[in-house]
């Protein structure tokens, strides 16, 4: 895994090394061109000093030159050397230096003014100035109103002068090594700079790393404060706030869920354990071993219902359902699934409307899509008070079918749908049952998430609690089985 830091660094660092090797290389070309500059302006000005004392004479050109004036022509380790030659290439002078040599000048290289580089007649390198002039008339002597005769000159005459550039190279070389001192010693202060900037900049970024380690089961809690980040990060801490809100709901919903279960499976098994016991005291009383069957069958029947609506909500959570596809008559179905539960509402004067739809034909799964429509209108049918009424119906539409379950109920205000859907969930006057364990909407939500649809509550009239489920004319299960459905809530 690599570190964000460390890419930074090592970024930063590479973009200094870029950046001081071009300085370095461009300052090491501006040096060297001024230094060579500077070497053979100094050559340029010897060799024009050296063409100034060149006369025309009777004979032809004449060198006025006193070499104790100019000792670097002299013969040592440091000599210098110079040639002067006529317009036809025959030699004019040259510096005792030389001696009967010449310099390693190719004849159409002093045809013309330049500079070239060149080993000198003792090895060293050196660098060779090459300048053509005209020999000057002699000054007239006291007296004489023109020049003494003379014969004409050969022509322009040419100068070379050659020095050594040792040194010069030498002072190259150490500038270099300077620079390369200073670059390193740039490039340790920035790598130092950059370490010390980045470690500042990412302490936020460490900061929401160390507060979000320390966030546990127990502190589901705690929240990301908006003070003291940068603007950068302020998405990341909504997200991560967010986050943490749909953690908590979900471990508190878990936590409930787990309390809610262990409650009303312990209320059948303590029945049916005091039935048993029951039983085992009186063996000889029928009556009394009877009820005490009849009882630990009832709570037994109680107890399987509701492990089945766990499980189908485990496997819906887990996204194990599978759906099988077949033609379903929704209004036949509602009808069906109406019949057990009609004479139990009528005894308690319980007013049935089926509003009936036309259509309502779709393609689903017609177990699951009965286990929906079993609890919404088990759910109405349990909780609609006495004299209250219930009706339900499908619509059909462009994309689907909308069934609605419509019952009378007390108690129950619009506060009160954001809740409707949680498991275990009941509210005192409105939805109390010894026969309901109050997980029947949350099946039908998890269910019809699974079909492909949508579940919704709404509050028709104060006293009118309407549950709205929307079927597609196909099922298109969700793509997260993680995400839980959120009814939609309306006041009247």
């Amino acid at each position: 895994m690599t570190s964000l830091r460390r890419r930074l660094v090592l970024g930063h660092v590479v973009s200094l090394v870029v950046i001081l090797a071009f300085l370095e290389g461009f300052a090491d070309h501006q040096m060297r061109r001024e230094l060579l500059r500077q070497f053979d302006a100094a050559s340029g000005a010897k060799a024009r000093a050296l063409a100034s004392l060149v006369e025309s004479g009777p004979t032809g050109p004449v060198l006025r030159f006193a070499d104790e004036k100019m000792p670097e022509f002299e013969r040592g380790p440091a000599a210098e050397y110079f040639e002067i030659r006529r317009g036809d290439g025959s030699l004019l002078e040259r510096s005792r230096s030389l001696g009967e040599r010449s310099l390693p000048i190719a004849r159409d290289a002093v045809d013309q003014d330049g500079v070239w580089a060149l080993d000198l007649p003792d090895g060293r390198p050196g660098r060779a100035v090459v300048l053509r002039f005209e020999a000057e008339l002699p000054e007239p002597a006291p007296g004489e109103r023109e020049p003494v005769a003379r014969s004409s000159p050969a022509g322009p005459l040419t100068i070379v002068i050659a020095r050594s550039s040792a040194r010069l190279h030498q002072d190259l070389v150490e500038l270099r090594v300077r620079l390369a001192a200073a670059g390193i010693a740039l490039l340790a202060i920035g790598v130092a700079a950059t370490s010390f900037l980045v470690r500042r900049a990412l302490a936020p970024v460490a900061a929401l790393g160390e507060r979000a380690t320390a966030i546990g089961p127990d502190s589901l809690g705690a929240r990301f404060p908006p003070g003291g980040q940068v603007v950068e990060l302020e998405p990341i801490r909504e997200r991560l706030n967010e986050l943490l809100d749909r953690v908590e709901a979900a471990f508190e919903r878990e936590r409930r869920f787990t309390a809610d279960a262990a409650h009303e499976l312990r209320t059948p098994i303590a029945e049916i354990h005091a039935a048993a016991e029951l039983a085992l005291a009186y063996p000889a009383d029928a009556e009394v071993v009877r009820h005490a069957v009849d009882t630990a069958v009832s709570s037994s029947s109680r107890m399987e219902r509701l492990v089945a609506s766990l499980l189908l909500l485990a496997r819906s959570d887990a996204g194990h359902l599978v759906v099988e596809c077949e033609d379903v008559d929704v209004p036949a179905l509602l009808r069906e699934l109406w019949r057990p539960l009609d004479e139990s509402a009528r005894a308690r004067g319980i007013s049935v409307e089926n509003r009936g739809g036309a259509g309502g034909r779709i393609a689903t799964d017609r177990v699951l899509l009965g286990v929906v429509l079993g609890n919404l209108l088990g759910n109405a049918a349990e909780h609609t008070p006495t004299g209250g009424r219930v009706a339900f119906g499908c619509i059909e539409g462009s994309e689907g079918v909308e069934v609605h379950v419509e019952n009378t109920v007390a108690g129950l205000g619009t506060e009160d749908l954001p809740r409707l859907f949680e498991r275990f969930w009941r509210r005192d006057g409105a939805r109390t049952s010894d026969r309901h364990a109050g997980i029947g909407l949350s099946v039908a939500s998890g269910v019809t998430r699974w079909l492909g649809g949508a579940v919704r509550a709404e509050m028709r009239s104060p006293s009118t609690l309407a549950v709205v489920l929307s079927l597609p004319r196909a099922p298109a299960p969700p793509r997260d089985p993680e995400a839980l459905p959120v009814p939609e809530v309306s006041s009247p």
